[in-house]
């Protein structure tokens, strides 16, 4: 399958595309073989949102974000911390069956981008302050 969505604000068609992706990668069994091409804006799309924020919640924080300014690393952090597929999640969910992943990124010298186990929102956003959000208490 192939899905198109916002980039670099999140939309409805990459909430649904989401939705189709994540029941499949939860079918899979160990003989299967998932395959993922994700190309460059892949922190953007595909927006499997918790149930702690909206979708028009994320794409207006990442609609502030964007014109403030911090770099890439910090956007896919934050955008990491709210998504049931991204920041290894989605080969979580497929587990145990193997997942290879073809990633084309549009930033360049960026690396991947994991979350620490200790990652949270909230250390994002605050890290984010200077960008003009502030920190959840």
């Amino acid at each position: 399958m192939v899905f198109a969505a916002g980039h670099p604000i999140q939309d409805e068609t990459g909430a649904q595309a989401a939705m189709t992706v994540e029941p499949q990668q939860a079918s899979t069994i160990a003989k299967d073989r998932v395959i993922a091409l994700i190309s460059g804006g892949g922190s953007a799309i595909l927006p499997a949102l918790t149930s702690a924020i909206a979708l028009a919640d994320k794409a207006a924080v990442n609609s502030h974000l964007l014109s403030a300014g911090p770099d890439i690393t910090q956007m896919n952090l934050i955008r990491q911390s709210r998504s049931r597929l991204k920041g290894v999640r989605l080969m979580r969910l497929a587990a145990p069956t193997p997942l290879t992943s073809y990633i084309l990124s549009d930033a360049i010298g960026s690396g991947l981008t994991v979350p620490s186990r200790t990652f949270a929102l909230t250390n994002a956003v605050c890290h984010s302050s200077s960008h003009g959000l502030r920190c959840a208490s």
